[in-house]
This record gives C-alpha cells, structure tokens and sequence, in this order.
C-alpha cells in the first residue's frame, strides 16, 4: 500500500521536479504496488496450500522484486532532483 500511496501523493504533490519524471515515478510506484499487492494474495494461497497438505513453505522472490524496485525509484527521484 505505501507504493500506491507514494504514487498518487507524488502526482498529487507539487515537487521541485520536472512534470514528466515526476508522473513516470509515479506510475512505476502506483504498477509495482498492484503487482505486489496481487503477489502477495497469490503468495498466501501458495502458503495455505503447502501449510494444509503439510509441505515445506517455498521461498518466494517478492523481495527481491521490492528492493530493486525501492532501490530504482530513488535512484530516479535523486537524479531528477538534481
């Protein structure tokens, strides 16, 4: 929830940044807070099923995914700060 936060108060919010880096920042953040959101409710069925039929919990790469994507967007918010 906090990407999808980020996204529409970063488009809402005026900031020292040009229109068009600041929109781009925004739909990355708004796209990756979906995606994360539908990964994780498909990681939790994932999780129920192995946790019913007693199998071991399989490792999932969603934080890879949201470091990178973390990582990414503050790399792109610092440059166009500058």
């Amino acid at each position: 929830m906090a990407f999808i936060a980020g996204g529409i108060a970063l488009n809402a919010f005026t900031v020292d940044m040009a229109g068009d880096t600041r929109k781009t920042i925004s739909i990355i953040a708004l796209g990756i807070g979906s995606i994360i959101s539908l990964w994780a409710w498909i990681s939790w069925a994932r999780v129920e099923r192995s946790m019913r039929e007693r199998q071991p919990l399989k490792h999932s790469p969603a934080l890879v995914l949201l470091s990178g994507t973390v990582f990414a967007i503050a790399i792109i918010a610092a440059i166009a700060f500058l």
